[in-house]
């Protein structure tokens, strides 16, 4: 699943490559990943992307038209640039034609049918995005921010982070590594860390996704791929493998 790190790079990418092109009428092929529109929303097409921005997990394009096409990949979603052609891949759920010759594609590869496209005037009311937790890049997100959020109600680290409603863009990946960088256990309750071990733990979100942006940009190399690379992490999907921190050198 895309998580900050990845979303982040795909939005910078976008951004470099679509923003003043003109996007025709979304075509569903797969008419389930279509969760919520604005009615007569053809009529708003073609349309310029004036702007691309991540909100959690959430990538959005904002339109000329005041229109906004919000994409959530979910599990199995993903986002490509392609050249147009004629037949449409057969894990593509929509895809839209810019005025250059070239497809924005939303595929969705696996059985899941977990992906979700809507076309809006106000994303305020997608389900999911009205109560999205503080960005761990966000200014207003501090030591004494996170402090609050932990001390608010009880929740073990691992759930912690992955509330949308407290933090937003942390998935399963990185909220693993982000507990192995600081030292805590998953399973620690919230509202008994003290304040080093939450400068610690505030210290390690910032790093560890920092790096995770730094890492997938030097191994993609400025390009939107199919799968994650994740290969420099520390701990997750390493079930079994001798500890880094204490591995023998």
């Amino acid at each position: 699943m895309p998580e900050l790190p990845e979303l982040e790079l795909i939005k910078k990418i976008l951004n470099r490559e679509i923003i003043g092109k003109e996007i025709e009428i979304p075509v569903f092929t797969k008419p389930y990943i279509l969760k919520g529109i604005f009615p007569g929303y053809e009529k708003a097409f073609p349309s310029r992307i004036e702007k691309i921005e991540r909100r959690g997990k959430f990538l959005l394009f904002q339109l000329k038209s005041s229109l906004r096409i919000v994409i959530h990949p979910m599990k199995s979603g993903r986002i490509k640039i392609s050249p147009e052609k004629n037949r449409v891949g057969k894990f593509t759920a929509c895809y839209l034609k810019l005025n250059d010759g070239r497809v924005i594609e939303i595929v969705e590869y696996g059985k899941e049918k977990m992906a979700k496209i809507y076309i809006v005037k106000d994303s305020s009311n997608i389900p999911g995005f009205r109560n999205i937790g503080i960005d761990p890049f966000d200014s207003n997100f501090t030591t004494n921010y996170l402090k609050e959020l932990l001390t608010k109600k009880r929740k073990n680290l691992k759930l912690f982070l992955k509330d949308q409603k407290k933090i937003s863009g942390i998935g399963n990946a990185y909220s693993d590594e982000i507990l192995w960088e600081a030292q805590l256990s998953p399973f620690a309750s919230s509202d008994l860390l003290n304040d080093t071990e939450i400068a610690n733990f505030y210290c390690s979100i910032k790093k560890v996704l920092r790096n995770g942006i730094k890492e997938i940009e030097k191994r993609t190399k400025g390009k939107i791929v199919m799968k994650e690379p994740r290969e420099f992490m520390q701990v997750y999907e390493r079930k079994g493998e001798p500890c880094p921190r204490f591995e023998v050198k």
